[in-house]
């Protein structure tokens, strides 16, 4: 054999061993990634089963709300949404003040001609059959109280105004004062018509903070919004927080 033929047969010796090691490399690679795969998937997480469980809770409730909505002819001016893990928002369609302001500037008395679309939002709250929460929703929760929690429903009435200034005179001394009580007085009205204790419910006011409009003195600015929360709080005695 000349020198010039034993340096290719050398050569072409060194390219197949070469490729021989290389996919031994590349089949060992994909053995580990695979291997470490499976495990991950086997090893539960901390903290993964209650959490899971608390979003499938929140997907369930919403879609109860948005079926009664439905149901009850109400879609086409109240809005229904998912926002987890904050919960199942509900509000008026911003078409539906196109005319008129749900309050009067600087007054927390509710206009009266919305006073039977709150009243639709309280019977549907009482449609839904919340006030039987745990019941009706213990596939969710039991995984969840397995793990050391407990869940309570609240119904968190939030109020919101537009951003002009108050009178010196006004009642309230800021926007978020009269925020709360335009809350209030939702809230009021929602119990009275859902029949849902006082257990249940809960106000908080943001003033101008959350405007919907780009131009934040719109009156259409001034709404109240429900959020629907079924919140996940620890049991008396375990350490931590959620």
């Amino acid at each position: 054999m000349d020198p010039q033929t034993a340096q290719q047969t050398s050569e072409q010796t060194q390219v197949r061993f070469q490729r021989i090691w290389l996919m031994a490399y590349v089949a060992l690679f994909s053995s580990l990634l695979a291997f470490f795969i499976v495990l991950i998937t086997q090893v539960p997480l901390e903290g993964i089963v209650e959490k899971r469980a608390h979003q499938q809770l929140t997907q369930q409730l919403y879609q109860d709300v948005k079926n009664m909505t439905q149901q009850m002819g109400l879609s086409d001016w109240l809005a229904v949404e998912n926002v987890f893990p904050k919960g199942v928002r509900v509000y008026p369609r911003a078409a539906l003040f196109s005319r008129q302001s749900l309050f009067a500037p600087a007054r927390a008395q509710l206009n009266p001609r919305f006073r039977p679309y709150v009243d639709s939002i309280g019977r549907m709250l009482r449609r839904l059959e919340l006030a039987q929460f745990q019941q009706r929703y213990a596939p969710f929760i039991q995984p969840i109280e397995a793990r050391g929690y407990r869940v309570l429903l609240t119904l968190r009435v939030e109020g919101h105004t537009d951003a002009n200034p108050l009178h010196p005179n006004a009642p309230f001394k800021d926007n978020v004062t009269l925020s709360v009580f335009r809350a209030y007085t939702i809230m009021r009205l929602l119990k009275q018509a859902s029949l849902l204790p006082d257990a249940f419910w809960g106000i908080a006011g943001y003033g101008a903070m959350h405007p919907l409009f780009p131009d934040p003195t719109d009156p259409r600015n001034r709404r109240v919004e429900l959020l629907i929360q079924p919140q996940m709080t620890i049991l008396e005695g375990e350490d931590g927080a959620v």
